[in-house]
């Protein structure tokens, strides 16, 4: 069971990476865009801990997605707060359309009863381990929030904000 749960989770990163690299984006910019796409106005801290950087790595992080025209910043009082620029925001689109078509294709050759078993199966497993608010975040940098609405098995295992 080890080796298929394994070959499958490599299955997923190699369609996840396919599709990134289909929207010409580098993992640590799509995590951050998707995050900031679902957050608007969070904290330049906040992505940090979700991303599990550095101040200096977040802030070189967020001066290359502004230098790419992809990110928008601005200032509250001491803090720094981050949206999605036109851009960014086609950007997180294109990368979870593409991400979407990935999986789906992987999932094709199930049965539609199948498809809801394993979705059970995930549901389960994603939702047993406690979290931090940061580590589940950091769990769905690359989901489509909204896809899940307000059923999402990794955020019911943290306490809310």
């Amino acid at each position: 069971m080890a080796n298929l749960l394994g070959a499958f989770g490599l299955a997923v990163t190699d369609a996840v990476t396919a599709a990134r690299i289909s929207v010409g984006l580098d993992e640590r910019a799509c995590e951050a865009l998707v995050l900031v796409a679902h957050n608007r106005g969070r904290s330049l801290d906040w992505l940090r801990q979700r991303l599990a950087l550095t101040h200096s790595g977040a802030v070189r992080l967020a001066d290359r997605l502004e230098r790419e025209g992809l990110l928008l910043r601005s200032r509250s009082g001491r803090e720094v707060q981050l949206a999605l620029s036109p851009a960014g925001d086609t950007a997180v689109r294109r990368l979870l359309y593409a991400r979407r078509r990935a999986l789906d294709a992987l999932m094709a050759p199930l049965a539609l009863e199948d498809r809801d078993h394993l979705v059970r199966l995930m549901d389960a497993m994603l939702a047993a381990p406690r979290r931090s608010r940061a580590e589940a975040d950091r769990g769905c940098r690359w989901c489509d929030w909204p896809a899940c609405g307000h059923d999402c098995p990794i955020d019911r295992t943290a306490p809310p904000e």
